[in-house]
């Protein structure tokens, strides 16, 4: 079994590590056949070629790197790789970017989450129309933001969330742009008295002879940083293969029944087990609880913290959104309601507060971290009250504290600032109290209470998402990854075909084996959906579903 693991494990990655070559060669490519002032590539061209090849190819790799190098230093050395202009101490996670060799950054750029910076245009008669970006020193793009084609941001600029740069918009310096607008930051007046103030947080920080902490580390510091941050995964991964093992070897004749059978024990005791270990190696990281204040990008105390929500976002990930992973995330020091399928996880557990009964739709981000022009990184908490119901997309600033019952309406940016009293009804960037929810008494509109699912529906929900996942996704893509490996072997050891045959073949079985699964997950999605909710039609046809329900 060691040998197929380490076999299967060569494949993965493998495939992945051809994907990453094929897109830089193809990156190469059409970076090449581009004319400098380049801002049109025609569809009947064959530049537009290069560009589908790589478009494709890139989101894949993208997709990979991400998962493994997002927030580190090395994920901005992956974009200079693919032809990016990157400056010092750059911090990238998860966005959208199609043609990195059209992106341009100075020094101490932040780019967070779900930021999509557009570098390709789909224009009505099938061309593609490309632009370059330039982020100058210390801009700071924010989550489900969108920088259009073209742009370009003055140093110092914020993009606040939920916000958009105009196409081809010249943003000038010491600007922030809060939804469709922006407005001048006075950067005089954050130093007051020795204090630094921050309009948004507005948490002053006495400033001593060291200032804010900004200690320099290692290469070494940062390469131990990512493998730590996989350790979650890396420890699941070898305790269900050590028990699946264990299970074959002590019980050879029913051994797959009882393998099979026994999935859901060891994934809860597992992801519980690792829990509680992450639980003392987040204590010892943040020395004790984590604490609101003030940082420098890249310090220690930086990397830390971010290691510390790093391991508790990848353990509670590790079975998937269930009642295991909400009791794995109390286990850790969240503050949530673990029998609410749709309560939030927070991004640092012990700065975050969420109430009884909270609803939080696709999307949306409890945010216990900022990013600041000139490398300032605030940690800050945040209070979500009873009975809340945040809509998709919306972001919750650090600082912030909503009240109960209040109803947050989808891509709404909550701040410190924000005014409002139990019961309101928040929208728009910035968030407006538009109206007292009645509770229904008037009767003008419909009214359904938040309230939390009966234990044998979170059970169920467990049981079957994991016997669904584990028949009819994890054993086919294993089985489509290990089969490159598998008609390798087999041709080696049973035909006499020269090797270069068998080299071919093997490369040829890749995109077959590829295409198969990918068919195959359609076809369940598509049966999944069909067997559980029918038609769209017929569940908008219902109306307002209880959460608790069975329907739901």
């Amino acid at each position: 079994y060691v040998t197929y693991t380490f076999i299967s494990m060569v494949s993965l990655l493998s495939i992945f590590g051809c994907l990453f070559v094929f897109s830089w060669i193809f990156c190469m490519i059409l970076q090449k056949s581009l004319a400098p002032n380049s801002t049109i590539i025609k569809r009947n061209s064959l530049q537009y070629v290069w560009w589908y090849v790589f478009d494709r190819l890139w989101f894949v790799s993208r997709a990979f790197t991400t998962s493994i190098f997002v927030g580190t230093i090395f994920l901005p050395e992956i974009y200079k790789l693919f032809g990016a202009k990157v400056g010092k101490k750059n911090y990238f996670q998860d966005f959208d970017l199609r043609l990195p060799f059209m992106l341009t950054t100075g020094d101490f750029v932040v780019v967070e989450s779900g930021a999509v910076l557009e570098t390709v245009k789909y224009l009505q008669d099938g061309n593609i129309a490309i632009g370059r970006l330039l982020l100058e020193d210390n801009v700071v793009i924010g989550p489900n933001t969108h920088i259009s084609l073209g742009s370009k941001m003055g140093s110092s600029s914020v993009v606040k969330p939920l916000s958009v740069v105009p196409m081809n918009c010249s943003i000038p310096e010491n600007v922030a742009i809060v939804g469709q607008r922006y407005i001048i930051q006075n950067r005089n007046a954050e130093l007051k008295d020795g204090r630094l103030t921050n309009e948004d947080i507005g948490i002053p920080l006495e400033l001593n002879d060291t200032g804010i902490e900004n200690h320099e580390v290692s290469i070494g510091f940062h390469v131990f940083l990512l493998l730590s941050m996989k350790l979650p995964s890396i420890l699941f991964t070898f305790f269900f293969i050590g028990s699946s093992i264990t299970i074959l070897a002590l019980m050879p004749h029913e051994s797959w029944y009882v393998l099979f059978l026994s999935i859901p024990i060891v994934t809860t005791f597992g992801q519980l087990s690792i829990a509680l270990l992450v639980r003392f190696l987040r204590r010892f990281l943040n020395g004790g609880s984590a604490k609101t204040g003030w940082t420098k990008l890249y310090s220690k105390k930086f990397l830390r913290q971010q290691l510390a929500m790093e391991l508790f976002q990848k353990t509670t990930a590790l079975s998937g959104e269930n009642i295991v992973s909400k009791f794995a995330a109390k286990i850790m020091g969240a503050k949530l309601d673990a029998y609410c399928s749709f309560s939030p996880y927070p991004e640092e557990p012990t700065l975050t507060k969420t109430g009884k009964n909270v609803f939080a739709a696709n999307g949306v981000m409890l945010r216990n971290t900022s990013f600041h022009p000139e490398g300032l990184v605030y940690f800050g908490r945040v209070d979500v009250g009873d009975s809340t119901m945040i809509l998709d997309r919306s972001i919750v600033e650090p600082g912030s504290k909503i009240k109960s019952n209040v109803m947050i309406g989808s891509l709404t940016s909550i701040t410190r600032k924000t005014e409002h009293a139990v019961g309101s009804l928040l929208y728009g960037n910035p968030a407006l109290c538009l109206r007292q929810i009645d509770n229904g008494q008037s009767g003008s509109d419909q009214k359904l209470e938040i309230t939390n699912e009966p234990f044998i529906q979170h059970l169920i929900h467990f049981l079957a998402g994991i016997y669904v996942s584990s028949t009819f996704i994890t054993i086919p893509t294993f089985t489509a990854i290990y089969s490159n490996a598998s008609v390798y072997i087999w041709l080696t050891t049973k035909s006499g075909l020269a090797q270069r045959w068998v080299f071919g073949i093997t490369i040829l079985a890749l995109p077959a084996a590829l295409f198969l699964l990918v068919s195959w997950l359609l076809f369940i999605t598509l049966m999944i959906k069909l067997l559980l909710i029918g038609s769209f039609k017929r569940l908008a046809a219902n109306g307002i579903i209880k959460v608790a329900c069975w329907k739901c």
